[in-house]
């Protein structure tokens, strides 16, 4: 990769945003001027940019633009109308308003419409698939119409993928990406078609689709029948990882990055509480709203930022693994035992029981068994907490 295709398309971009401008504005001589095609060009670059970058990057980046390119303002490189339809969207929708994942969602959009492969990159749990669907779900709410087809490519055999021919009685089976390749290229030109592809970036399948990210659009099968693809059609890539991926894949597609710290870990949150309504008592839901406001959030930094996991495991899943156990708790002390046991099982011995120290300190509570602060309940019945023996009693 020597940087051509990045070049190409911030070159086509820049050529896009020219023309719509001379489109709305056919008698303004002054979008000839080298200012005004300067100011496309770092849209373009920006629009090419912005999606692949950290949070930490993005402000050396936009330093950097600022430092090469004082004299050019380029203003908002992404629709405004757009933006308004996703909030709407949202609003009528199951989803949560996160102003993050609106700026993602609308960089989506526009790989999207200059790619015809787009990479979304990031962690589990860090919503990966909510992009798409809430990006189709606001489009579909507009003039536009998307329909969508999840595959998950390494769930079968490559055979059963693209399909395979029998070496002796030359005979084709039809695999998934043509069976609905077809079904997408006999649709209108004016509705849109994503193929997602939700699995590991792997070369044993996707350099099967390299033909299809070029410029031509072709998919190749093994029979010799060629499918081409429209400028209305998208493959959408769902991947936590690009260590297998090569720098010819790579450099096709369109990225769209989600880091950890990009996630909004208090709308995951009122999510769950929102979908688990119904499981929790309403006396208590007030209690949990208070103990998570005061306590959870502190514990989950400690356990995130914490190099002494047992399993690795993304934030998000540690996220809903503390909130599974604090569904049914009825007191402030349930509460401390949950947190215990949902953060805290997932840590070596020794930083389990530190962490186990930690909570009973904050929640202000004595802990019975400093020696092994992990093996507590709490009994309910005499309203204290009590450690776990190895004594059995039985009733006569």
């Amino acid at each position: 990769d020597w940087g051509l295709r990045a070049l190409k398309s911030v070159l086509e971009g820049a050529g896009s945003l020219l023309e719509t401008a001379r489109l709305r504005e056919p008698d303004d001589l002054s979008i000839h001027t080298i200012n005004i095609e300067s100011k496309f060009i770092i849209q373009s670059i920006k629009l090419n940019t912005l999606s692949k970058l950290t949070h930490t990057d993005l402000r050396r980046f936009d330093t950097l633009v600022s430092d090469i390119f004082p004299e050019v303002f380029t203003g908002e490189v992404f629709q405004t109308e757009l933006n308004t339809n996703l909030k709407k969207f949202i609003e009528y929708s199951t989803f949560h308003l996160i102003p993050g994942q609106i700026q993602k969602c609308l960089e989506l959009y526009e790989q999207l419409a200059r790619k015809i492969g787009v990479l979304i990159i990031g962690p589990s749990g860090a919503g990966k698939s909510s992009l798409w669907k809430i990006l189709k779900g606001t489009l579909n709410m507009d003039s536009d119409k998307v329909i969508s087809y999840s595959i998950i490519p390494k769930a079968v055999h490559r055979s059963f993928l693209f399909g395979s021919l029998d070496q002796t009685t030359r005979e084709w089976t039809d695999g998934i990406v043509p069976y609905y390749s077809r079904k997408i290229v006999m649709e209108p030109i004016d509705i849109k078609s994503w193929l997602i592809f939700d699995d590991d970036i792997d070369p044993e399948w996707i350099e099967s689709l390299n033909s299809v990210l070029d410029d031509n659009k072709l998919l190749t099968l093994l029979s010799g029948e060629r499918i081409q693809f429209g400028t209305n059609v998208n493959l959408i890539f769902e991947s936590h990882d690009l260590s297998f991926a090569s720098p010819a894949t790579i450099s096709r597609l369109g990225m769209i990055l989600l880091t950890k710290e990009g996630t909004d870990f208090k709308a995951l949150v009122n999510s769950w509480l929102s979908d688990h309504l119904d499981r929790i008592a309403h006396s208590k839901i007030s209690l949990i709203n208070d103990c998570i406001e005061l306590y959870f959030y502190s514990c989950l930094d400690l356990v995130v930022n914490s190099d002494e996991c047992v399993l690795d495991c993304s934030p998000v899943g540690i996220l809903y693994n503390g909130l599974s156990h604090v569904l049914f708790v009825s007191c402030k002390e349930e509460f401390a035992i949950a947190m215990i046991r949902g953060f805290g099982s997932n840590l070596k011995a020794k930083a389990r029981s530190k962490f186990s120290i930690h909570v009973m300190k904050i929640m202000n509570f004595t802990c019975p068994n400093v020696h092994d602060p992990y093996n507590i309940y709490f009994d309910s019945n005499c309203d204290a907490f009590s450690t776990y023996t190895n004594d059995l009693h039985f009733d006569d």
